[in-house]
């Protein structure tokens, strides 16, 4: 993946135009399909288990992507979007982005959710952004 350019055409899909104001709606008025972003966030999500994907997608830039389909509050995107930043928080560069970006605030959002799947990643991701360092990684 990482040799083809793969991983950053997957952040490519994640891309996805929005209004300033987040409606969530194109010029038309019609509902933006997350389809694409949903399923480029599950393949990166997988492949964020490996160390040097997830330097390729650091460096591709999707944490800012990932940040704008956090806003989403589209359970089925946010859901992959939390598993990728939770994957790549064991990386001391992921997680300085996380916090810089400012998505410790979404993700205590996400904990406000009735979806339980959705609680757990965000808490998962919590810990990962804040009390792991680097001697714990290999534990969790």
């Amino acid at each position: 993946m990482r040799r083809g350019d793969g991983i950053n055409r997957l952040v490519d899909m994640l891309d996805i135009e929005v209004p300033s104001n987040h409606v969530w709606h194109n010029m038309d008025g019609d509902l933006i399909d997350f389809d694409v972003p949903r399923c480029g966030a599950l393949c990166l999500w997988s492949l964020a288990r490996s160390t040097k994907n997830k330097d390729s997608i650091r460096r591709a830039g999707a944490i800012p992507l990932l940040a704008k389909l956090l806003q989403s509050k589209h359970v089925s995107v946010i859901i992959p979007v939390v598993g990728i930043l939770h994957e790549c928080a064991s990386e001391a560069s992921f997680r300085l982005a996380i916090r810089t970006e400012g998505l410790l605030g979404d993700f205590v959002d996400g904990l406000k959710t009735n979806n339980f799947q959705l609680v757990q990643f965000c808490a998962s991701a919590i810990y990962m952004v804040n009390f792991v360092n680097n001697s714990q990684i290999n534990f969790v």
